[in-house]
């Protein structure tokens, strides 16, 4: 008989109750192992539909089966309903007459309006019983939370998108001549409200170990003439903000390309693996996460005796509990991503004290990056709210 831990034994009999439920649980609790719990408990399914994120899907395969599925399973990635129309199509009559329990794994991948959020959620109102699985439910803000439980059920909000943003959100308006020119997002309200229709079907849980967890930025100067084409493609950027030319989020992307080939940033790296192996520590032990490809391709040639994992495409669904040590070499403004990239070793089953490092630029954006990690805001909504003289200044 599989042996559950306290905290699942606790989320499977809070659940159980409801068709629907959502477990936000810190990478390496074992939600995993909790929503089979949840799902073995029903007597009248026959089959289970699980999407996941489609680079884990041979780990969550080997993950079900150490946790004693007893139903059927087909594993379904989350990126193959916005490019397969064939898939969708075939899910749909597939499980239109068949009692089954529909799991989407790292939810914060329907979060969006996007094509695939809008088949899983038809195939999902197909489900007799309904799960969401998440870490870090909020990437950007609590907008983020309207599609995740819309697929659990619309009878849970009983708004559409837009009496949702209506009653919790704080937005601030620049009208002119009776016409809206600038609009944003400003804060929220009525969260006592929102937590209210949400909390009975969600359990959640952190993650408590016996081992810590250290952080510590090095900063590095980039070389003149990365400072110089910086400087060029901030007036670029700050222009298109004056402009609203709407590419403001490819100039981001640019700016923070400028200088992610930095050869000062190489050296500090070469210098901080130097300290850690004089410290005793094998390369195996040591993850590095790079961003852009250029950095892939630098990282590949010279330092290809360590765990090289893309930040885009390495977070989610990996177990690396044998290694203590992360590197960013750069990092996302996106919070939830850079959260589960931590979790890779900071979960249940390690041993050792984790260090994570941040190579950290010491102009620019890398700083307004990181002030907003910590706040756990999004970049581009402090851009909103921002005069142009302001951001020109952080930039």
């Amino acid at each position: 008989m599989r042996t559950y831990l306290p905290e699942q034994l606790n989320c499977m009999e809070k659940l159980k109750k409801f068709k629907v439920g959502a477990l936000f649980m810190q990478a390496g609790t074992g939600k995993t192992q909790a929503a089979v719990g949840i799902i073995n408990s029903r007597t009248d399914i026959d089959k289970v539909l699980w999407f996941t994120p489609c680079r884990t899907k041979d780990n969550l395969k080997n993950e079900l089966e150490k946790c004693s599925l007893k139903y059927e399973v087909e594993i379904v990635g989350i990126e193959t309903l916005s490019n397969s129309k064939k898939t969708y199509y075939n899910l749909i009559t597939k499980y239109s007459n068949c009692k089954f329990f529909c799991v989407v794994d790292e939810s914060i991948k329907i979060k969006n309006y996007s094509l695939r959020t809008q088949r899983i959620t038809n195939i999902g109102k197909k489900a007799k019983y309904r799960l969401i699985l998440n870490g870090t439910p909020l990437s950007k803000n609590y907008l983020d939370l309207y599609n995740q439980f819309n697929f659990l059920s619309e009878k849970i909000f009983k708004m559409n998108y837009n009496e949702f943003y209506s009653t919790f959100v704080i937005e601030k308006r620049v009208v002119k001549n009776r016409v809206i020119k600038k609009r944003w997002l400003d804060g929220f309200t009525n969260l006592d409200y929102l937590f209210s229709l949400i909390s009975p079907f969600i359990y959640k849980s952190d993650l408590k170990l016996d081992v810590k967890k250290e952080t510590k930025i090095i900063e590095y100067r980039a070389e003149d003439e990365i400072i110089d084409e910086y400087l060029h493609l901030k007036d670029i950027f700050i222009e298109g903000i004056k402009t609203e030319d709407g590419k403001l989020l490819g100039n981001l992307q640019k700016l923070q390309h400028s200088y992610a080939a930095s050869l000062n940033k190489k050296i500090e790296l070469k210098e901080l693996l130097d300290r850690l192996k004089n410290e005793g520590v094998e390369n195996k032990k040591i993850i590095i996460f790079y961003k852009y490809l250029v950095e892939e391709e630098l990282l590949r040639n010279e330092f290809s005796d360590y765990t090289l994992l893309s930040l885009q495409k390495h977070t989610f669904g990996l177990n690396l509990q044998d290694s203590n040590i992360i590197i960013f070499y750069n990092i996302s403004w996106d919070y939830a991503l850079m959260e589960q990239a931590e979790s890779r070793i900071y979960r249940t089953g390690q041993k050792e004290d984790c260090r994570i490092f941040y190579l950290i630029s010491t102009f620019g954006l890398d700083e307004m990056i990181q002030d907003n990690l910590r706040k756990k805001e999004n970049f581009l909504c402090e851009l909103k709210q921002k005069t142009i003289q302001e951001f020109e200044e952080k930039l």
